[in-house]
């Protein structure tokens, strides 16, 4: 039991870790600023509003997409001609039967080196 919870430790240590040197490469001040952060976001979940890029503005959009968007001509087809568009004649990727046979070569593997799997 003893090693489970040093090890647990060990990861919370290193999660902490990631989480303050994140905090500080966006001109954060550090663990306070990390801290002051989470207090401010969890604040403003709890009151219902949702955060921006930065914590209370608002998300802006380019006007270039928004007017290439609004100029662009509609599409009007049915579903079968839609996902026509992307059937293809070739072979898949990765066929079913490649698929089965590295599963099944890879459990004879572990059942060769792990003798309570061969029931």
């Amino acid at each position: 039991m003893g090693p489970i919870i040093a090890w647990m430790l060990v990861a919370i240590l290193a999660a902490v870790i990631v989480l303050v040197v994140a905090g500080s490469s966006q001109n954060a001040s550090g663990f306070r600023g990390l801290l002051g952060d989470l207090r401010r976001e969890s604040s403003a979940r709890s009151a219902g509003r949702h955060a921006g890029p930065e914590l209370g503005q608002p998300h802006v959009v380019q006007s270039h997409v928004v007017q290439a968007a609004a100029e662009a001509e509609p599409v009007d087809m049915d579903i079968e001609e839609f996902f026509s568009l992307g059937q293809t004649s070739e072979p898949a990727y990765v066929s079913v039967e490649e698929i089965q046979d590295v599963l099944a070569r890879a459990r004879d593997a572990a059942a060769r080196r792990i003798p309570t799997l061969n029931r």
